[in-house]
């Protein structure tokens, strides 16, 4: 999915791809737009067996209904096509009518990217900024697209491909194994490295050819798999931010942090007290009043009561806490889609909580807040609400207070490669 503002060549960069597989489809005559139906679309992947289709335009606008729509639209999509499985539905007489799984993989742009942790992990992400492309070179690759060059090697490698084509398969399965380990690394998502072994694999093969034909000597094959390994790392790396960023316990965390500093959620000290740096924790001055002593300054909480803090300890309330963070989410049209209990699995696996509850039973532990015995969510309060951008961006305290399991900051990328 290559996304990025409008006017950087996402989609000029997009149907020259598409152009290998016919030399009409420039970016004005590409075969698929996402203002068509899901059924469409679906229809248009399950034809396009063995060849890239480009689907153009992923750009929610309107309301929050109609950007919901073209969210579940990408959602069914890129769904189908990560799990290649089509969706099952009867004929009108109660019959199963045959399925519609993808064939061939589908190549995204868009100004934006599909909502959802699990779903990003189907797909890798390719964010073209301003620049990326040169532009002179662009347009000598249209030129030779048009001309129809790219779809001759094509033909060519169809024709070089299949009497070794079960050759080429029959070492796929042990060599995209071999590749997955390349892309592996604890806490990263399962699903990305398949993806990445699965491009630079295709990437090899199509190296192989070159060879084989004279279009490319030893060393020249060599340089392309390096920088198809650089550029598809980088991809990598960055596939992680945004399932970072989709994440549903970071995601929350952040709502929630949201929804403190906005004035629709607050917590308070163990005994109900408002906590040092109440402006941290969702209070606001309500008035300043001049006396003998001096001014004196009332404060008020704001929204619903979410948690207590208490020194370097914060605790949640985990139901008022996540109806906190709707508020906010539901105000943007993404809100999370998670039971309490299941939310507190999540924060847990994700190293986020400062303690669990000794009897292994249970995720909350037991403290006395507010005059009772409370089951709730242990946080450090540096995590709940850190104190500078890059605590706040790797969702973890700055401070060795760190709760154990703790997940690191995203690894800094590498030098942005060639797109052209």
């Amino acid at each position: 999915h290559l996304t990025g503002g409008s006017g950087v060549f996402k989609t000029a960069v997009a149907a020259l791809v598409q152009q290998f597989f016919g030399k009409g489809m420039d970016a004005r005559h590409l075969p698929g737009s996402w203002s068509s139906t899901p059924n469409a679309i679906e229809a248009l992947a399950f034809s396009a067996k063995d060849v890239i289709v480009v689907v153009d335009d992923f750009a929610p606008s309107g309301g929050s209904g109609a950007a919901g729509k073209l969210h579940q639209a990408a959602d069914r999509v890129f769904r189908a096509q990560g799990n290649k499985a089509g969706r099952g539905r009867c004929a009108p007489d109660g019959s199963l009518r045959a399925t519609r799984e993808p064939r061939g993989l589908v190549l995204s742009t868009g100004e934006d990217v599909p909502r959802g942790a699990s779903l990003r992990a189907r797909f890798l992400t390719s964010e073209v900024a301003p620049g990326d492309v040169d532009r002179e070179r662009l347009t000598a690759a249209q030129t030779s697209a048009s001309a129809g060059d790219y779809v001759q090697v094509t033909a060519s490698f169809v024709k070089w491909l299949a009497p070794r084509l079960e050759t080429v398969r029959a070492r796929l399965p042990g060599r995209i194994e071999e590749l997955r380990q390349v892309f592996s690394r604890e806490g990263r998502h399962r699903r990305v490295p398949g993806l990445a072994a699965d491009l630079l694999y295709g990437v090899e093969v199509f190296a192989e050819f070159s060879r084989d034909g004279g279009l490319m000597d030893e060393a020249g094959a060599g340089a392309l798999l390096e920088r198809a390994q650089a550029a598809i790392s980088e991809a990598v790396v960055a596939q992680e931010r945004e399932h970072d960023a989709a994440d549903p316990a970071r995601r929350f965390l952040a709502l929630l942090r949201s929804a403190v500093t906005s004035g629709s959620a607050y917590l308070t000290t163990a005994d109900g007290a408002m906590p040092e740096r109440p402006e941290a924790w969702g209070w606001q001055i309500a008035s300043v009043e001049s006396s003998r002593d001096g001014e004196k300054t009332r404060w008020i909480p704001q929204g619903v009561h979410v948690g207590w803090v208490d020194g370097r300890d914060a605790y949640l309330d985990i139901e008022a806490a996540l109806k906190g963070a709707q508020s906010v989410g539901s105000a943007t049209g993404d809100p999370i889609s998670l039971l309490p209990a299941t939310l507190a699995k999540r924060l847990k696996d994700a190293g986020l909580l400062a303690s669990t509850d000794p009897d292994g039973r249970h995720i909350e532990v037991r403290r006395r807040l507010s005059g009772a015995r409370r089951r709730v969510l242990h946080f450090s309060a540096d995590t709940l609400m850190p104190q500078d951008d890059e605590a706040l961006e790797a969702g973890t305290p700055p401070t060795p207070s760190s709760p154990v399991g703790a997940a690191p900051s995203p690894p800094s990328s590498p030098p942005r490669s060639e797109l052209l």
